[in-house]
């Protein structure tokens, strides 16, 4: 299938290291097959990750995949080997409204029904919160280092250290140009109070594993999350890889977002699932059920 000439079409994208091939091909037979999505999607490439094999399995379940590569836009691959490739493809994707997804990831309901939850309509943009069981935690060793002024490199968890609570705390409110914008998350309040926290605070906000997102609506907010993602060497000191920068941005960018009110939560995989699971499954519920889940081994 060759890229969409309609600037108004929808579809799903995915990028798929080797080692998600399994889930990939777990996945596409589940959304094309029993979950009857109807939606094109584009599957991206950093170089030639997927071998003939690969991608002769995946063009097996659907024609209506889209060979994307980030080559056909820059020459530095290496650049964008990792979590800020997703920042990439979203912001060349082909389609206007994406949904983009993880490829470790399944889903429990046809995907392309987000697109008509009314918060994604009205404003554009749909993210998922995270689990909430991270927080950052402060030892009796901050605190006294604290107490005494006195600053030490980070050791061990970063998250736990509160000298990199405090540069963290900066270079957000840098991002936001020390302006706190009027749908600023709650749970994150803590990052504009200038005393030490007494209590652990919530360290995430939302997981990038399903994102969608209305590029004609959402310009600017596009624009910063490429930019958070390219500058990723620097970005990624301060949060957990790329989650983060999906909300981020679009407070950056003076935008409006709409996240999932429910947290992510935990739970074993079910025996008769088709897949089994070495850890807890981080599951995401939408419309009142289970929509993605992730950390499965199929």
């Amino acid at each position: 299938m060759t890229p969409p000439e309609n600037s108004n079409m929808r579809g799903l994208v995915v990028s798929i290291p080797p080692r998600y091939l399994p889930f990939a091909l777990f996945n596409l037979k589940k959304i094309y097959g029993e979950l009857g999505c109807q939606l094109p999607i584009e599957i991206w490439e950093v170089g030639n990750e997927l071998n003939a094999d690969a991608k002769k399995q995946l063009n097996a379940i659907t024609d209506k995949i889209i060979w994307r590569n980030v080559a056909e836009f820059t020459q530095d691959l290496k650049h964008w080997q990792g979590f800020q490739v997703k920042a990439f493809v979203v912001a060349h994707s082909a389609f206007n409204e994406v949904l983009l997804f993880d490829a470790d990831g399944i889903f429990h309901q046809n995907p392309e029904n987000l697109f008509s939850d009314p918060e994604y309509q009205k404003t554009g943009y749909y993210l998922f919160r995270d689990l909430k069981r991270w927080v950052f935690e402060f030892n009796w060793w901050d605190r006294l280092m604290y107490k005494f002024n006195l600053r030490q490199p980070f050791k061990g968890n970063k998250f736990r250290n509160y000298a990199f609570f405090l540069e963290r705390q900066a270079w957000l409110r840098r991002c936001l140009n020390n302006v706190k914008p009027s749908n600023f998350p709650a749970e994150w309040d803590y990052i504009w109070q200038d005393e030490m926290p007494k209590e652990p605070v919530i360290e995430t906000y939302v997981d990038s594993g399903v994102v969608a997102i209305n590029r004609s609506k959402r310009p600017e907010t596009i624009k910063k999350l490429f930019d958070l993602n390219n500058n990723h060497p620097d970005t990624y000191k301060y949060v957990w890889g790329d989650k983060e920068t999906f909300w981020i941005s679009a407070l950056m960018a003076g935008e409006p977002l709409t996240v999932n009110p429910k947290w992510a939560y935990e739970k074993d995989a079910e025996q008769n699932q088709a897949w089994k699971s070495k850890q807890n499954l981080i599951c995401q519920d939408w419309n009142g059920q289970l929509f993605f889940t992730q950390k499965g081994v199929v």
